[in-house]
């Protein structure tokens, strides 16, 4: 069983797909898994990270594709029906991440006995590039929940690593999150 699966939804996604994959790939942890579904991407999006995936032979990856186009919600579902990881990680594929992240959100997530962590991003826009950090360190799940962060760096997914037994008992208890355990920001 991997360490981490990684959860990349796929659609429209050509111009930026090679940038993502190779970001992926290229991870310090090795211990990882990349699962890419195909959301009937009318453009050549497939056809680059296949291009991609086999410059990276030692890496676990998969790339399922949907039969029809179902939005980015039924690709998550799709893609965690097949994580094998005891960690969930999910990145949109039009992102990068640090060669480093996700070996530092683990080792963060093992050593807090941590349900969920998260890091801060560089966000790129045409006015420049913006650190996006964590207001605290070690904000309580109550204010990392609440509507006040929900949407901002705190309701992001592609910012965090998630433990999947912690995310399969959320998904069950739908909505008692005081269930979810320790949450920790790195």
């Amino acid at each position: 069983m991997p360490k981490v699966s990684v959860i990349i939804p796929v659609y429209g996604a050509e111009s930026f797909i090679e940038r993502c994959a190779r970001s992926l790939f290229e991870q310090t942890l090795e211990d990882m898994e990349f699962i890419f579904v195909d959301d009937c991407s009318p453009d050549r999006s497939v056809e680059i990270l296949n291009k991609v995936v086999s410059e990276y032979p030692n890496r676990n990856v998969s790339v399922w594709k949907q039969s029809i186009n179902c939005g980015v919600s039924a690709v998550r579902e799709l893609a965690l029906s097949k994580a094998t990881g005891e960690y969930l990680g999910f990145c949109d594929s039009d992102d990068w991440v640090d060669p480093n992240m996700y070996k530092t959100l683990v080792e963060t997530a093992e050593a807090q006995d941590a349900d969920v962590v998260g890091c801060g991003f560089w966000e790129h826009s045409i006015a420049g590039i913006t650190e996006r950090t964590f207001l605290h360190r070690n904000d309580s799940r109550e204010v990392i929940l609440s509507p006040f962060f929900f949407g901002g760096i705190y309701g992001a997914l592609w910012n965090k690593l998630i433990k999947k037994t912690s995310l399969i008992l959320l998904r069950r208890i739908c909505g008692k999150v005081s269930r979810c355990g320790r949450i920790v920001v790195c």
